[in-house]
Order: structure tokens, then sequence, then C-alpha cells
């Protein structure tokens, strides 16, 4: 991430300030041709024109959050998809959780 007292701040769209932590972080943002937003988990709400963040988590559709970039969003969507595959990784394929234990 770019420290908050960077030049950099101060005259980057918030577009570019997430492409740049995508970078820093060695994360790939996943293009979806079938998708409005062109990013595989983002949805642009017509209400708004902001763009939502989904994730599929043991067969749910959950929510990351709501951004006012595609490509913010699809940065949300990749972290949450790369933590999820560390987790799956740490606990096996077969592991499940309770409630009481996802939240302890």
């Amino acid at each position: 991430p770019v420290p908050s007292n960077s030049p950099m701040t101060e005259c980057a769209s918030p577009s570019r300030l997430a492409l740049a932590a995508a970078e820093a972080e060695g994360i790939a943002l996943e293009i979806h041709c079938g998708s409005l937003s062109g990013y595989r988990g983002v949805y642009r709400r017509l209400s708004d024109g902001r763009f939502s963040a989904y994730c599929v988590r043991a067969g749910s559709l959950v929510f990351l959050g709501r951004f006012g970039t595609a490509v913010e969003a699809a940065l949300c969507y990749a972290r949450g998809k790369r933590a999820g595959a560390l987790v799956h990784a740490a606990l096996g394929p077969t592991c499940t959780l309770t409630a009481r234990e996802a939240v302890a």
C-alpha cells in the first residue's frame, strides 16, 4: 500500500492507488469479459453507479463491500479470494468450521 504521507496519495486516483496496491502485494486482478465491470466478482450498481464486490465461500455468496471504482472492488475481490485460499490450504479441503469457531 501507498503510505498516507506519500506525494502519490495527493494526486493519484483511487483506481491508480488500487492498481499500485495490487502490484505491491503481488495480486493479479481477474479480468472477466462477460461482466459489465470488466472484473470477476465485481458488479456495477445501476442505482448509484458504484461497484460491489462479491465472492463465493462454502457455496454462499458473500458481500465484500461497495466501492467507487471497479478496480478498487476487483482488488477487494482478489484479496478475499487469496485469503480464502490461504485458509483452505491451512485447514485442508475437508475441514469445516462452525459459526462459533469461525469468529473465535
